[in-house]
């Protein structure tokens, strides 16, 4: 064995004969195995009433207590009774409950590293108590807690502990002891207003003048009216802007000190805080039921030397705090006088138009009102109707439309204070129109006076009963709510489903089947084993056409509306005596829990082109519909034959020419990832073509012939007035693609909405309906191209068209 072997051993006997020494001489531990962690198995943190604790060698003691207090009798947040822990020593004043409970929480967790057996307890080098800790219970909660701390055991991070009636000693870590040490600052209330935010209903803002101490004070109040929205010195003020008043008064509200100046100071010492004449005074005010109001008022004072903070003092507190109060006072410097709070929206809303319950415009001159009603959607699906002038659904997108166009309006300028006085030169002291608009309780009232001389466009308003008359651009919002006894209706006038349809009638005043010129009904068809037949007529296979006509009637909507239904003005549009569309269908009662018929009537009156009059029979609007359902009627409904057809869903191109001239040409083109139909280089509304092009799906003619050259040439086809070529390309089938083309004849049959039309490579021509041919006219003629956005803004536009001759109308 060499020497440096030799001495590593000799060293490794040394230290365990060393080991054994000390392990023989101290103090036996109870076996870990055996060791409960946690000190107190059964501690709950709300159980405590009181915890005090001395500190500093014996030199300091904090006491606190847990007390219970009723809550405002007319507070919108919080529980009945909240308890709070109050400090009694060595200062009076409210506890920091988060660190009061932070503190009950590491005893209720407070765990041993080490404990020893009761015999060597006594033996360890606990030395003088430098902390101790009592926290009250009831009896049937434990009782009282009592802990000591001693010296470290070792090292900074474990300290000697004991327990009141344990016979043991325990090592614990540092938490508890150091929490125990934290300044008295920590375990003071950093709250200092106890008005919650939702519970301010005034705010007032009392700057000292920056003239000198002489000067009069700026006064600035701001107070929540009952709809809860804020003014400007109260009840007739300056309506505010509701995101200034959430941005200002958290600032005021969660101001928090960062430390104490001073717990009882003299007058003198207040004078050198600067709060013996505070620079700022803010004010709280809580309205509270059958009691008076509750005022928390907060003063800051001077800056504290070397800190970015002022000294500040709370009303009904002794203390003198040092508060960081650089963010409000940021805030204050934009508010001075409240005049950079006021809003420049017209009509403040709390839910935008969503929350909207109830418009109503009234007028003085005619006297007449328009009111509108949202319904809470349980007894239909309808969500507004139109109550005056007269009962009935409301156009859902119209009415949206115009409550956006009225949460839109802004303020333009103010008049000054004295324009009050004279309210009838603006025209508001009898208003030509008011508008008042409902958010369930809550009511906004608008009043609409005089334009403003010499300045288009600009119209003299006042907000209800708000002392200060303004200016705004109402632009056609006037009109609009004039006209709104139309435009405002649904347009919907008669909904009849037609899978529950069983009968179709069409009758003339009084009350039977109108006849046409052959002496028959034109319509008197029910329903009877699936298929449709005519009373008259029962073997006429009219099953597809009648099916497919009361598919009409699913949602039939008018055209536009263009008057109210009065008595006095249903002979203009030959509604006092009308013809009546009547449609019986067949649904469930959930109820009755039972099948129910029910007739549903169209009255029918004037025809006006190709518009009639029509109304819902007991509606309050008169409308015009398109006139095609009476040439749908007078046509019958037996089966035709059908003499082209093509494939609208693969439709590429449609090209109209007249002789050889191309005189439009739609096509469908990649746009992004979506098929597009174009105009040239514009895009169109596809699902407005898309109706025009199924149209064209399938022809069918009423009547039939030979296409022999004679009769070609006799019936207008040599050369035809017009071509429709449809070009369709599919991805499966014998024909994947080909050209379509609907020769249309330029000889007239004699009768209207008739015309000879044939398949270019077709065998027969036929008479056929020119429905499909009006609708494309109407199409080339006004193309519903799609809306482009340009520089932010959208636009609707159609090139210069050259008018498209009609020579089948």
């Amino acid at each position: 064995m060499n020497f440096k072997t030799t001495i590593v051993l000799l060293l490794v006997v040394a230290g365990l004969c060393g080991y054994v020494y000390m392990t023989s001489n101290a103090p036996p531990l109870v076996p870990r195995g055996s060791l409960p962690k946690r000190l107190f198995q059964a501690f709950e943190p709300d159980d405590a009433t009181a915890v005090a604790f001395v500190r500093s060698g014996g030199k300091e003691e904090v006491v606190a207590t847990r007390v219970t207090i009723p809550a405002p009798k007319d507070t919108v947040t919080g529980p009945k009774e909240k308890k709070v822990w109050k400090l009694e020593k060595p200062v009076l004043d409210d506890a920091d409950a988060g660190k009061i409970n932070d503190l009950l929480a590491k005893v209720q967790f407070l765990e041993c590293e080490k404990q020893y057996d009761e015999a060597a307890s006594k033996a360890v080098a606990f030395g003088q108590t430098e902390l101790s800790l009592t926290i009250s219970r009831p009896q049937d909660k434990g009782g009282d807690v009592k802990i000591e701390i001693g010296a470290t055991a070792g090292t900074s991070d474990v300290h000697f502990a004991r327990v009141s009636n344990r016979p043991y000693v325990y090592i614990i870590n540092k938490e508890l002891p150091n929490l125990l040490e934290r300044p008295l600052f920590d375990f003071r209330t950093k709250q200092l207003f106890s008005i919650a935010g939702i519970d301010v209903d005034k705010l007032t803002i009392k700057v000292q003048a920056e003239q000198g101490p002489a000067s009069q004070p700026r006064l600035t109040e701001l107070v929540k009216g009952k709809d809860h929205f804020w003014r400007l010195g109260g009840e007739g003020g300056d309506l505010l802007d509701t995101k200034k008043i959430d941005d200002l008064l958290p600032k005021v509200r969660d101001l928090k000190p960062n430390g104490i100046a001073a717990d009882a100071p003299s007058p003198a010492a207040l004078a050198d805080y600067g709060l013996a004449q505070p620079e700022i005074e803010l004010t709280l005010l809580q309205e509270v039921k059958d009691e008076p109001p509750k005022t928390e008022t907060i003063s800051l004072g001077a800056k504290v030397p070397g800190k970015d903070a002022r000294y500040g003092r709370l009303s009904g507190r002794p203390f003198v705090y040092t508060i960081d109060a650089s963010a409000l006072l940021s805030e204050l410097g934009k508010v001075k006088d409240g005049q950079s709070l006021r809003t420049d929206t017209l009509l403040l809303l709390h839910a935008g138009t969503e929350g909207v319950t109830g418009l109503q415009a009234t007028w003085k001159a005619p006297a007449r009102e328009l009111k509108l009603k949202k319904s809470d959607k349980e007894k239909g699906d309808k969500e507004w109707s139109l109550e005056l002038p007269s009962k009935s659904f409301g156009d859902e997108t119209a009415i949206k439309a115009l409550l956006r166009q009225i949460a839109e309006l802004k303020v333009v300028s103010r008049e000054g204070p004295d324009a009050i006085k004279t309210l009838e030169k603006f025209g508001l002291a009898e208003p030509p129109l008011v508008l008042t608009v409902d958010e369930g309780t809550v009511t906004r009232v608008l009043q609409i006076g005089f334009p403003v001389p010499e300045k288009d466009g600009l119209t003299y308003v006042r907000r209800g009963d708000e002392a200060r008359v303004l200016t705004a651009k109402l632009g056609d919002l006037p009109q609009k709510l004039d006209t709104g006894s139309h435009s405002l209706r649904t347009k919907t006038l008669l909904k009849a489903s037609h899978w529950e349809a069983l009968e179709v009638k069409l009758l003339g005043p009084d009350g039977t089947p109108l006849k046409g010129a052959d002496g028959k009904p034109q319509l008197n068809a029910s329903k009877k084993d699936g298929k449709w037949q005519l009373a008259d007529q029962p073997d006429l296979d009219v099953n597809d056409k009648l099916a497919k006509f009361l598919e009409t009637f699913d949602e039939l909507k008018a055209i536009e509306i263009v008057d109210d239904a009065s008595p006095v003005k249903l002979p203009v549009f030959g509604l006092d005596k009308p013809n009546k569309l009547v449609v019986t269908t067949e649904s469930w009662d959930s109820e009755a829990q039972k099948k129910k018929k029910q007739d549903k009537a169209l009255l029918l009156g004037k025809r006006d082109g190709d518009r009639v009059y029509a109304m819902e029979e007991g509606g309050g609007a008169v409308a015009r519909i398109d006139a095609e359902l009476l040439d749908r009627i007078a046509r019958g409904f037996q089966k035709e034959k059908e003499i082209f057809s093509a494939d609208a869903t693969f439709a590429q191109w449609i090209v109209v020419k007249e002789g050889e001239k191309e005189i439009v040409r739609l096509e469908k083109r990649k746009d992004l990832m979506e098929d597009e139909w174009f105009l040239g280089d514009r895009k169109l509304q596809k699902a407005e073509v898309e109706k025009v092009v199924d149209l064209f799906s399938k022809i069918e003619a009423s009547r039939t012939e030979e296409a022999t050259d004679a009769k070609k040439k006799e019936r207008g086809f040599s050369p035809p007035a017009r071509k429709i070529e449809i070009h369709v390309k599919k991805t499966w089938g014998d024909k994947q693609e080909e050209t379509k083309t609907l020769l249309v004849s330029s000889v007239s049959t004699g009768k209207e909405h008739e015309v000879y039309a044939m398949e270019e490579a077709g065998s027969e021509l036929g008479v056929i309906y020119d429905l499909p041919l009006v609708k494309l006219n109407a199409l080339i003629a006004s193309p519903p191209f799609a809306q482009a956005k340009t520089d932010g803004v959208s636009h609707v536009g159609s090139p210069d068209t050259a008018a498209v001759s009609s020579p089948n109308r």
